[in-house]
């Protein structure tokens, strides 16, 4: 709901209120938070006093009239607010200053056409403000949903001279009180990376400029009150439906009030807007909730679900998916596919992808991105072939594409290398993933994609696609922007007429995870580890700001071809005995996984237990002659294991006169097997294992006791040192500290 009385604007939703007023031409922040009146206005209003002595006033009379110290809706650049500005600007070359003035508001039926994505369904405001002396009009559009209210900025050039945008925020809003920054960042299979920073009159700053929103900084952010916990406290949520190189930042000002802006990247930014012309900033989303971190994972959990995703996707169940890329990388046949295919539907799995590899001769990550042709050598069946032979076993069929690039080793880049984006300057060309990025500023090159996708989609049963992007841009400011609107065309026209394919994005794992992409793809592939037990850390970073539903996730025991051990096969029962997933059966036999014996798991761990000691006692036995204290090593060892010498000898193991422990195998396994569930009789071995480790810590506390060398004590070193030596870690020499 949307009132306007008297100049207050009030903004409701199930959740919050979020309030403002036109004062003296400006729009003053009144409140986002609890649900509240429009006659609270009034009370909301910041009171200025006296004002303040250096203050610069945009009205004589008081020292009171000085916009640095109000909460704005809106600031503009050089009339007296010296906090970061949403908005810098050039006019032949110099910097201008902005002094924008409400001139009037309405209601629109539906939000602004545009080329960049809006969420679903809102109810949307233009307020509008103007610049008579740079001739400029702002149009500030705030939309409400139940959970979440947006805006943005667009700015039009009402004059005769060409104006340079160098920044244009979303948003920017002042809102007081003391919070906490909740920022996500990180890298290639370590995103989400969560880190809290308390706000303060030092700027806080997150952003992209790798020409996606990257898993550097996800464009999603919280604030949170000091106190705030799961379930109770405020926070405040925001975050962008934008897939460029994008910003955010915090500052606290002295009077306590947090500006928060969010939107494009400044940096290298310089945008051409001639007369006549406007320009749309990426539509912002903020939330509030006073139940906690879940409360505002609610509120953005329902805005994804109901505003944002594709209508078709709302509500609907996501298919179970094997993925070829672990089990095949390139090296596939249609053969290999349908046994895999076979084993994964056995699994329970419902939809199979074939993963990179399908087309040209892409036989490596060295060539062919760019072609559409199907591999026949792989394929002779084609893609319809496949795609027809999975349906007939009960699976639906989906497909990789990385439409955005394109390999030097390709014949589109031999035929049209002057469609891919090269430095500015001409210089030689630096590759990633050995490849570069096509130019989708290019009208040519997104009709080429258009056109390449949507014939292969046509041609077979295809009711997936993974979209994938494997590298950073080599474009600088503007150029991002204008290709990410490229990337919104493309994705437009080959989706939007085939709304039943699911879409899942994808880039290096999480590198472009964003509400931007996910206003095309319901879901996105969230990193490229899959380890289970780092994937639930990722995950549960994602989790404020995304909701379940739209987390691309596989499990996996293969990670590019290295094995790889966690938790979700191999973990410990009573920090003695092994579990862990042995084998799964041959691919034409029924799929069981099994566990290892109880036999199995005991003599494997008393085996690495016995390793150990005799390892140690083995190393230490090597200096004998050297150093002749090690002796007193071994035998002090060595009586634990005396100690246990019954015990160990009723499980086959025998103490040797040199200290070693012999294992007889035989002898250990029947004593495995015979003691079936009731494993009290190995409890012992827990008692030797805690007796060598507390040894242990009594070597390390005094090592010096077994080593045959004098140590210096000089008089008066000046400190009063616990311990004239000190250990390191590292080398494993010891040293007299007093030197």
């Amino acid at each position: 709901m949307i009132t306007v009385k008297h100049g207050v604007f009030h903004l409701q939703n199930e959740k919050s209120s979020y309030l403002f007023r036109v004062r003296d031409g400006f729009l003053e922040h009144l409140h986002l938070g609890t649900r509240l009146s429009a006659s609270d206005a009034d009370a909301l209003a910041v009171r200025p006093g006296n004002g303040w002595g250096d203050s610069t006033l945009y009205r004589e009379g008081s020292n009171a009239n000085c916009l640095d110290i109000f909460p704005l809706e809106w600031s503009s650049c050089g009339r007296g607010d010296y906090r970061e500005s949403p908005m810098e600007l050039l006019q032949n070359g110099a910097p201008i200053s902005t002094e924008f003035h409400y001139t009037g508001c309405e209601a629109l039926k539906s939000a602004h056409p545009s080329a960049l994505p809006a969420s679903r369904g809102q109810t949307v405001l233009a307020v509008y403000l103007e610049d008579s002396a740079a001739k400029l009009r702002l149009t500030l559009l705030y939309g409400v949903l139940p959970t979440v209210f947006t805006r943005r900025a667009i700015l039009e050039n009402c004059g005769d001279t060409p104006v340079s945008i160098r920044k244009l925020m979303s948003t920017s809003t002042d809102i007081p009180g003391d919070w906490t920054l909740h920022t996500f960042s990180g890298g290639w299979i370590a995103e989400m990376q969560h880190t809290e920073t308390p706000v303060t009159m030092a700027r806080t700053c997150l952003e992209s400029t790798t020409g996606a929103s990257s898993s550097r900084a996800n464009p999603g952010f919280l604030l949170a009150a000091p106190d705030a916990a799961e379930t109770a406290g405020e926070v405040c949520g925001f975050n962008l439906l934008y897939s460029g190189s994008h910003y955010l930042s915090a500052q606290k000002s002295l009077q306590g009030l947090t500006r928060v802006m969010h939107g494009i990247s400044p940096a290298n930014f310089n945008w051409e807007l001639a007369p006549g012309e406007r320009f749309e900033t990426p539509e912002a989303v903020m939330a509030w909730s006073d139940a906690g971190f879940g409360g505002i994972t609610d509120c953005f959990g329902r805005y994804v679900n109901e505003a944002l995703i594709p209508p078709y996707w709302k509500n609907r169940p996501r298919p179970i998916v094997y993925n070829s890329w672990e089990g095949c990388m390139f090296d596939f046949t249609e053969a290999k596919l349908l046994r895999l295919g076979k084993l994964a539907k056995q699994l329970g799995c419902e939809l199979f992808v074939l993963d990179d590899g399908w087309f040209g001769k892409r036989d490596s990550d060295t060539s062919s991105l760019g072609d559409y042709s199907v591999n026949a050598k792989k394929l002779p069946n084609g893609l319809k072939g496949l795609g027809e032979k999975l349906n007939a076993m009960g699976l639906q069929f989906g497909l990789w594409f990385e439409p955005e690039s394109v390999s030097p080793d390709s014949e589109l880049y031999r035929r049209h290398p002057d469609w891919a984006l090269h430095d500015s300057l001409g210089r030689t060309d630096l590759l990633g993933r050995h490849q570069l990025l096509l130019d989708l500023t290019k009208p040519d090159v997104r009709d080429y994609i258009v056109e390449s996708v949507g014939k292969v989609l046509d041609s077979a049963p295809i009711s997936y696609v993974k979209w994938d992007m494997n590298r950073h841009s080599c474009a600088l400011g503007a150029k991002q922007h204008e290709f990410i609107l490229g990337l919104y065309d493309v994705l437009r026209r080959i989706f939007e007429p085939r709304p039943e394919i699911l879409l899942e994005s994808c880039s290096s794992g999480g590198n472009r995870f964003d509400c931007g992409m996910l206003y095309f793809s319901p879901q996105i592939w969230c990193s490229d580890d899959t380890d289970p037990v780092e994937r639930l850390r990722i995950q549960q970073s994602l989790s404020y700001l995304y909701p379940p539903s739209c987390l691309g996730a596989h499990a996996c025991f293969l990670i590019n071809g290295e094995e790889r051990s966690s938790s979700s096969n191999h973990f410990t029962v009573g920090k003695l005995f092994d579990v862990q997933i042995k084998a799964v059966s041959p691919e034409d036999k029924p799929v069981h996984i099994g566990l290892k014996t109880d036999t199995e798991s005991i003599t494997d761990n008393i085996n690495q237990l016995i390793g150990s000691y005799n390892s140690f006692i083995r190393s230490a036995a090597s200096y004998l002659e050297t150093q002749s204290r090690s002796r007193q090593l071994v035998r002090e060892f060595s009586s634990i294991a005396s100690h246990y010498g019954t015990s160990l000898e009723n499980m086959g193991m025998h103490l040797q006169d040199d200290g070693i422990l012999s294992v007889n195998d035989e002898k250990l396994q029947q004593a495995a097997a015979s003691a079936g569930n009731d494993l009290s009789s190995f409890s012992v071995l827990k008692d030797f294992s805690s007796s060598l480790l507390r040894k242990s810590d009594q070597v390390s506390l005094n090592p010096m006791d077994y080593v045959g060398k004098k140590i210096v004590a000089y008089k008066n070193p000046g400190h009063n040192f616990v311990s004239p030596y000190t250990t390191s870690a590292y080398s494993g020499m010891m040293f007299n500290s007093y030197c």
